[in-house]
């Protein structure tokens, strides 16, 4: 397990809520993969935009959202 601050070190990030020694088992990009204790990179693809995926994470057990743009309900 890796803390979010042992896996953002050397990243450039314009702000961050929480705990950034929360643990995460795993880094995973597509939300029907999330498994407990993982982070979820949320991004934008060609066809959808991973932002839209982040409540769902979330319920899968995500522990961590690494995101681009910050959900409406956190600004």
């Amino acid at each position: 397990m890796k803390s979010v601050k042992d896996i953002l070190n050397k990243v450039v990030v314009n702000a961050i809520q929480g705990n950034t020694e929360t643990k995460v088992n795993a880094i995973v990009f597509d939300s029907r993969n999330v498994q407990k204790n993982c982070l979820f990179a949320a991004q934008k693809g060609l066809l959808f935009d991973g932002h839209q995926f982040i409540d769902k994470a979330i319920e899968l057990g995500a522990v961590a959202i690494l995101c681009e743009k910050l959900p409406e309900k956190l600004t």
